[in-house]
């Protein structure tokens, strides 16, 4: 199932050219996702990666952060975990 999700994600965004984010125009969506807090950056109404967290009682801890081959290097990531 993981692959058949992630195949049908790289056909919508083409990972094989990088493409410049301006980072004003990053979007993103907040939900609950299997007990995780989801947070997904949208570029042009295209997702382009996902920040999980988990919930624990002090707090949350980063499950995990992933971002689109072709949009890396932007700061995407960066910015996610700074705010």
């Amino acid at each position: 199932m993981r692959k058949l999700i992630i195949e049908h994600l790289r056909n919508i965004v083409n990972e094989s050219e990088k493409i410049k984010v301006d980072l004003s125009l990053v979007r993103i969506k907040k939900q609950w996702v299997n007990n995780l807090l989801v947070f997904s950056p949208y570029y042009e109404n295209k997702p382009i990666g996902g920040f999980r967290l988990k919930k624990f009682e002090d707090g949350y801890k980063v499950e995990s952060v992933s971002i689109y081959e072709a949009y890396r290097n932007n700061g995407i990531g960066k910015n996610m975990y700074l705010h």
